[in-house]
């Protein structure tokens, strides 16, 4: 499967997203995230390991509010 990057950007000007981590060899989920942040998911300083290739950062849901995200 070819995965093509996120515009974080794009994503954050709507609200809260929902965004998870995808292990590269099986591209199964290890990580689920909010943020309104169009950096939050490609932060070093994340609490868990941001995947080196960005395109295995997905988003789930967008366009939210925080309860909603929540």
């Amino acid at each position: 499967m070819k995965l093509t990057p996120v515009d974080f950007k794009a994503v954050a000007a709507k609200g809260y997203y929902l965004y998870v981590y995808l292990r590269q060899d099986d591209l199964t989920p290890y990580y689920v995230g909010l943020s309104s942040n169009h950096r939050r998911p490609t932060d070093p300083d994340h609490c868990v390991d941001v995947p080196e290739d960005f395109c295995r950062i997905r988003v789930l849901r967008s366009g939210l509010t925080k309860e909603q995200a929540e």
